[in-house]
């Protein structure tokens, strides 16, 4: 059952993350019936930057006319490069997409939508026009220079036309206009790795290209630009957005005729909004004796078309963010499941409002103790719950997304800075190159200070501040290698999508993750790692699983509240076993035997303390004779005391143990002295049979090594252990 629900649980999340709105870029406006035709990119943030669909909308009226609306009229795969009035009979409208395939529609109603050529791999078309009676394209074949193209029945054949642009690296946005029967082309150009602002053009006149003078602000950061022609002259518009107080007020528009030159015309008034927004595309196109343009940005897709192009007067249609559509339409869209997972999303955040409160109320009134649990056996596994992670469990989805968050806003600024100094402007060139240049650098700063930090500290800033550690999956701190292999699979725990958008598929891998028992990512489960919660030991239940005083004492002079149960394990010695071995082994037995017990997260301690004369494992006397046999055996000789020592988080079922070596010398023993220091049964139930805090230190020449290990508990191993599990 638990199962099936987590199941449902990620199917939500994968679709909740998959029904986001797409940006509109790239507009394109032209005539079809006498009507406005629209056209944009959709470009899908949520699917990694994709420019593979785009939408039509087609006006009810013609623009002018009272309450014009533009109605949607379905969205379609392929990205646009041109749309081209009358390119193939006197009322339909050519569909140029970037890869070449061209379609030409028929009728307003959009009901007659043709395949004229299917575009071939390799071959790229970024503008098109219709040149007296031939379709002219520009644009370029993998790895070749940039050309003319013109389509012919069976395909685009380059055409025998000059390019003014010569290099590949030269341009980065072009716009291909008919000008008095020839073409006209305009582009921006890439210097030192920057896309300029100016605007430079050229037109031909049938045996050779005449250079415009540049033309336009130098606004590096603006949408781009358009053109078009009408009757003797070019008209020029360029996108000023973003750049508020450099352009005047608004889109500053340009005239060319061959005998003035170029001339500026008022600008198109931008809203404030939108002139604070850069834009993500512009065209403009001359529509039944008006010039319209259409812009993208953030806020949407903003239509203006001319009432006086001369006086510099311009209508504002509307912005078309949202279309209206049927119910139908509506039903089979994504936006209603948007809603529908809205509602959900904010039901299921009171619920767990409600929940969690209840949860605090209940906990806050038996502030961590182990009073009884309630009856609601939901609510009962939660409170269970929340007290281990109270107490150091594996670190919790909200706790780690918080870490994320502020490591990643720490490195931030590294891959603008990158850019900056690159000099490097993607706004004028494939849209989701900068989202995606981005992410990358983004993610390989944030691995590189994660794996440094995380090797160094065992933590980051932000996993600091959410009180989380990086651990060993088995306990103790990550080695070297866990550590780059974890930090090195951040490429798998990010799915290779923008930083900005909403479909982070690192989403769904977290709460993936928290739906497990060590709530593992991919590169926690490759490295072997966990990340667990930091809390103070003195906040901690601690069970100490040993009867002896002296390790008692040890730890609470070293300031340890804790609670003694006895560990009942066979010490017997294990045959063919080397002392350190055994004293581990012990150990471990113990605090495991202890461990299985609790339930509430307890940290349990073990520790067993043997003296070995070389391979000779001298455990507790079992009478007088036998530890007259010890003593006499240590007698002048030099011997080890191995203390093993375990401790089991049962928060996260992490074991750390260890073993100390104390080398002890013993001074020559005479017969009297064994016999007297026997019969004071100071002796009787210590290994090796003499106590070295008490009157059998008096036997001790010289120790090599930790004095508290000899006395049953190494103090500076246990804290080097709890600083392991971070339970200090």
């Amino acid at each position: 059952m638990k199962i099936i629900k987590n199941a449902i649980l990620m199917l939500g999340l994968i679709f909740l993350t998959g029904c986001v709105d797409e940006s509109k870029i790239d507009p394109r406006v032209v005539e079809l019936d006498g009507k406005v035709m629209l056209t944009y990119g959709m470009y899908d943030l949520a699917g990694g930057g994709s420019l593979d669909k785009f939408a039509i909308m087609l006006a009810d009226k013609d623009l002018g006319s009272a309450k014009t609306v533009l109605k949607n009229s379905g969205e379609f795969n392929g990205y646009i490069s041109a749309l081209i009035a009358k390119a193939f009979d006197k009322s339909g409208v050519g569909i140029i997409f970037r890869n070449g395939s061209v379609f030409n529609i028929l009728n307003a109603d959009f009901t007659q939508l043709n395949l004229v050529y299917e575009g071939t791999d390799g071959l790229e078309i970024i503008s098109a026009a219709k040149v007296g009676n031939t379709i002219l394209g520009f644009g370029r074949e993998e790895g070749q220079p940039w050309s003319f193209y013109e389509l012919k029945k069976d395909g685009w054949k380059v055409k025998n036309i000059d390019s003014p642009i010569l290099s590949i690296t030269d341009v980065a946005i072009a716009e291909l206009i008919e000008y008095k029967g020839y073409p006209a082309i305009f582009w921006r150009e890439v210097a030192n790795r920057k896309v300029e602002g100016f605007i430079r053009g050229a037109v031909y006149d049938g045996s050779q290209w005449k250079q415009l003078p540049v033309i336009g602000e130098n606004i590096s950061l603006s949408g781009g630009f358009a053109a078009c022609s009408d009757a003797d002259r070019i008209v020029l518009i360029q996108d000023a957005g973003g750049k508020e107080g450099l352009a005047g007020s608004g889109m500053p528009i340009y005239e060319y005729n061959k005998d003035d030159g170029w001339r500026s015309i008022a600008d198109i008034p931008f809203s404030k909004e939108s002139l604070a927004l850069a834009g993500f595309g512009i065209d403009i196109k001359s529509i039944n004796g008006r010039f319209v343009v259409a812009r993208a940005d953030e806020a949407g897709i903003q239509l203006y078309y001319s009432v006086n192009f001369e006086d510099g007067i311009w209508k504002d249609v509307g912005q078309f963010e949202k279309e209206e559509r049927e119910w139908s339409e509506l039903f089979n869209s994504e936006i209603i499941f948007n809603y529908i997972l809205l509602g959900i999303s904010v039901g299921l955040l009171v619920l767990f409002y409600i929940r969690r409160k209840k949860l605090r109320t209940v906990l806050d009134a038996d502030e961590g103790s182990n009073s009884a649990l309630p009856k609601d056996a939901r609510l009962a596994r939660m409170i269970k719950e929340a007290r281990i992670q109270r107490i150091g469990g594996f670190a919790s989805v909200l706790d780690r997304g918080f870490a994320l968050f502020i490591d990643g806003f720490f490195v931030m600024p590294i891959p603008y800075y990158y850019l900056n100094a690159q000099s490097i402007d993607f706004m004028d060139s494939v849209f989701s190159a900068k989202e995606l240049v981005l992410f990358f650098i983004w993610l390989i700063s944030l691995t590189v200070y994660m794996l440094i930090a995380e090797l160094i500290f065992g933590f980051t800033i932000g996993k600091a501040l959410a009180r989380i550690r990086v651990r060993n999956a088995t306990g103790g701190r990550p080695s070297l290698a866990q550590v780059l292999i974890r930090n090195t699979a951040r490429i798998i725990d990010f799915f290779p999508v923008p930083i900005g958008t909403m479909r982070i598929w690192y989403l769904i891998a977290t709460v993936a993750a928290s739906v497990t028992v060590k709530r593992q990512r991919v590169g926690d489960i490759l490295a072997k790692t966990v990340v667990r919660r930091y809390t103070p030991l003195k906040k901690r239940k601690i069970i100490l699983a040993s009867a002896s005083p002296r390790r008692k004492e040890l730890l609470t002079e070293f300031g340890l509240n804790f609670d003694v149960i006895s560990a009942d394990v066979d010490e017997s010695a294990v045959v063919g076993m080397l002392p350190r071995e055994f004293a581990k082994m012990l150990a471990v037995r113990k605090a495991s035997e202890i461990a299985v017990r609790m339930e509430n997260g307890e940290l349990v301690i073990a520790a067993d303390t043997v003296v070995a004369l070389g391979d000779r494992i001298l455990g507790k006397p079992s009478d007088e004779n036998e530890a007259r046999e010890m003593l006499s055996a240590l007698s002048g000789k030099t011997h080890e005391v191995l203390t093993g020592v375990s401790i089991i988080d049962t928060a996260t079922k992490q074991l750390v143990a260890s073993v100390e070596r104390t080398e002890v010398e013993f001074r020559e023993l005479s017969e009297a002295e064994i016999n007297n220091y026997i019969e004071s049964g100071e002796g009787e139930d210590k290994a090796g049979s003499y106590a070295i805090q008490g009157n059998g230190g008096f036997f001790v020449n010289a120790t090599l090594g930790s004095t508290s290990n000899v006395i049953g508990m190494p103090m500076e191993l246990f804290q080097r252990m709890l600083k392991d599990l971070d339970a200090s």
